[in-house]
């Protein structure tokens, strides 16, 4: 009788034991992690490159992404290779500008988050990230417009000429700028406890000090 007590035991420590499948334990979500944040290293260094050898590279970036790929005579001076100058040229001039580099960014505090390294609030940071990518990337398209002057950056990417021509045609290039100075500032407080406190002493109308007029001769 005692040894048939202690069947289901056994047969509970071995459900137990029963290992759970690859992609869903811990050593997965670190590989996995770890790639994420590799390519955001990745692209940090093909970002910066860009902003050096991007003129030199201007070239190369107009042909077809096949031929750009498969001739191996084409060299580029990016340090991230052809593979980083195209994903730089997409991403910064046909995406969102300067501001890309928040991109790699949250690419970089999602692979640590994904090893279970939460260095910061990561749902409010993330949330904040993107707001700030798109409001950048607007100032940059609205500031730093780009001319014919042989520059090869696009300093707010597409995504911020489109919405800046089509914002400058609805409300004006006033209305676009204070629209993006207010939003700016929203933005801030949101984001900084202490920006509040600053705007409120520093905003407000100064008491006006009444002079003490001594009778005394």
């Amino acid at each position: 009788m005692a040894s048939k007590s202690k069947k289901p035991a056994e047969s509970n420590q071995k459900s137990k034991e029963k290992k759970t499948p690859f992609f869903l334990n811990e050593k997965f979500r670190f590989i996995i992690g770890l790639i994420i944040f590799v390519i955001a290293i990745y692209l940090l260094i093909a970002f910066i490159s860009f902003l050096f050898y991007g003129a030199a590279d201007q070239s190369k970036l107009d042909l077809k992404l096949k031929e750009l790929v498969m001739d191996r005579e084409i060299k580029v001076l990016n340090k991230a290779g052809k593979t980083g100058a195209f994903l730089s040229e997409l991403i910064i001039n046909k995406g969102f500008g300067l501001a890309s580099f928040l991109l790699v960014y949250m690419i970089g505090v999602t692979g640590l988050r994904i090893i279970s390294r939460n260095l910061i609030r990561f749902r409010k940071n993330l949330i904040y990230s993107l707001i700030l990518l798109v409001w950048l990337s607007m100032a940059l398209g609205l500031i730093l417009t780009k001319h014919e002057d042989g520059s090869f950056i696009y300093y707010g990417g597409r995504y911020g000429y489109i919405m800046c021509t089509w914002l400058g045609a609805l409300i004006g290039n006033i209305g676009l700028f204070f629209l993006l100075a207010v939003t700016g500032i929203i933005l801030v407080i949101i984001r900084f406890e202490n920006s509040y406190a600053w705007f409120k002493e520093h905003l407000k109308p100064k008491p006006k000090i009444k002079k003490e007029i001594d009778g005394t001769p």
